[in-house]
This record gives C-alpha cells, sequence and structure tokens, in this order.
C-alpha cells in the first residue's frame, strides 16, 4: 500500500511540475517586448489605418516554430497579431465590435444579414479561410474568398 501511495504522489508531483513549466509564448525566451517602431511597416500602417488614434499599448515579437509573429495590444482592449510581414492573422476585439473595415466585405455582408442583432468580436484567419467568432458564442468558418461554410461545430 505504501508503494502506492509512493507512487501517486511522485506521479502528482511530476504532474505539477510539467504543467508550472507549461508557459504563455510572452513568458519564455522566444518572446520579447520591442517598440512600435519595429513593427513591420504594413502592420504599422494598418494599424493606423484601421485603429487611429487608439494608443498601442504593449508590441510582443514572438519566434515560433513556423516563423516570427507581433502580438499587439491596443489602448482599447484590442488584440492584433501579425505575421513576419505584417499582415495581421488575428483580431480580437475582447467582447467588442470589430471595427467593420477590418472584416472583409463578403464575410461582413453574411453576418450583417444573418445575424442582424449580432456582431463579430474576432476574426482569424486560417490556412482554409477564416473563423469568425460572434457576441452570441456563435462560431462561423469562411473559405478564403469570405463565402460561407458552415457554423463551428
Amino acid at each position: 500500500m505504501k508503494k502506492i501511495v509512493l507512487k501517486l504522489a511522485l506521479c502528482l508531483t511530476l504532474t505539477a511540475t510539467f504543467v508550472a513549466c507549461n508557459n504563455d509564448d510572452d513568458k519564455n525566451n522566444n518572446a520579447t517586448e520591442i517598440t512600435v517602431e519595429n513593427l513591420p511597416v504594413n502592420a504599422r500602417t494598418y494599424l493606423a489605418t484601421h485603429f487611429d488614434g487608439v494608443n498601442i499599448v504593449r508590441v510582443v515579437k514572438v519566434n515560433t516554430y513556423v516563423g516570427i509573429k507581433y502580438d499587439v495590444t491596443l489602448a482599447n482592449g484590442f488584440e492584433v497579431e501579425f505575421d513576419d510581414d505584417g499582415d495581421w492573422t488575428e483580431i480580437d476585439g475582447e467582447n467588442q465590435a470589430l471595427p467593420n473595415s477590418v472584416i472583409p466585405t463578403n464575410i461582413l455582408t453574411y453576418v450583417t444579414t444573418q445575424y442582424a442583432q449580432n456582431f463579430i468580436v474576432k476574426i482569424e484567419k486560417t490556412t482554409l479561410g477564416y473563423e469568425v467568432d460572434l457576441n452570441n458564442d456563435v462560431d462561423l468558418l469562411f473559405d478564403a474568398e469570405g463565402n460561407f461554410v458552415s457554423i463551428q461545430p
């Protein structure tokens, strides 16, 4: 019985150690806080165009296994992620409506027609198209051209 208890205690200790060592991107050595001036030009232009007048609170450059990404936190609570070229990959409004200007036209048209009482709080580019989260917890999938595909399970 003592052996079982000791083995269980060892397993729990190891599990707790592994969980404690699981870091977020900005807490590990692959992430560095940088200045806005170090963002790619495309990203700076995008922010100035779509979030004009909103202060940038934090910019983090993250080296991932697929390349570099930039995580930008804005004073209004929005978070925008860019790839190495400065093209947006994800915009999270933190439950606030995204500006219409950041949403591809076909997607905006579909959502305003089919979900007139709701709004988009997050959009992410994927390899197959777009994932869109609405404020009513409905998640929609669109192809690369912005055509509706399905409700995300």
